[in-house]
């Protein structure tokens, strides 16, 4: 493996060591309210958790609007500088990972135990570690991103299949 590999499989190992411990800590931390949910309520529960991976996206095009003001670039079919190259793909696959959160955490909460839609805030919050992460390694390195992006994909995944487990064998 070359460098860019090596440092690419570090960032997924400490992006799910990160995941694992500030989620673990998070659900020992975390409660539901005891009063039954219906499912308007769990919809709305998911939607509303889902604000924060639409703040990550909202950051990132400001991000990209930003850039090209300050760099001059009012066409944006012109070529821009390696700055603006990064956000416009930081809101790439921020959107990306936003539509699978929405997906996967409005599904989770329609058919997840109410006990444990605190996994829902949880994907939240490790989204927008990861997030911060992502673009933090982007800039210093693209290498450096892996972190970021495992951070926030691997929380999300891991809701996609737990709600479809669960519907598989409720159904």
């Amino acid at each position: 493996m070359n460098r860019p590999q090596i440092q690419v499989a570090a960032g997924v190992g400490a992006g799910l060591v990160l995941g694992a411990g500030v989620g673990w800590v998070l659900w020992r931390h975390l409660g539901i309210s005891p009063r039954p949910f219906d499912l308007a309520q769990r919809l709305a529960f998911a939607l509303t958790w889902s604000l924060l991976p639409a703040l990550c996206l909202v950051a990132g095009i400001l991000m990209v609007a930003n850039q090209r003001f300050f760099a001059g670039a009012g066409d944006p079919l012109t070529a821009d500088d390696r700055m603006a190259e990064i956000w416009r793909r930081y809101v790439a696959n921020t959107a990306e990972q936003a539509l699978l959160f929405l997906i996967g955490a409005g599904a989770f909460s329609v058919v997840a135990p109410q006990a444990e839609l605190k996994a829902v805030p949880i994907a939240a919050a490790l989204f927008v570690l990861g997030r911060m992460l992502f673009a933090g390694g982007y800039l210093i390195r693209p290498s450096l991103r892996a972190a970021g992006f495992t951070l926030t994909f691997a929380p999300v995944a891991l809701l996609c299949l737990l709600a479809a487990l669960i519907a598989w064998f409720r159904f």
